[in-house]
């Protein structure tokens, strides 16, 4: 999974897209489910939610000037 999200960082920055991390968003055992391990939990889906909301309202989200959010 390592190499897909390199190849997906590095495109979007290439295309000076926005990024949503979430591996720097989700980085605490709470945020993620007790059932699975891949799957977010309350408090996880609620930071991911935000985290799009945060992209969505920036003004600077359109493609040219790529930005990570967490």
């Amino acid at each position: 999974i390592a190499l897909f999200n390199d190849i997906i960082t590095r495109t979007g920055f290439t295309l000076g897209a926005n990024l949503i991390d979430l591996r720097l968003l989700c980085d605490e055992s709470r945020d993620f489910s007790r059932h699975s391990p891949i799957e977010p939990s309350e408090i996880g889906g609620l930071k991911i939610a935000h985290a799009i909301a945060n992209v969505v309202r920036d003004s600077g989200a359109g493609l040219g000037s790529a930005k990570v959010y967490r």
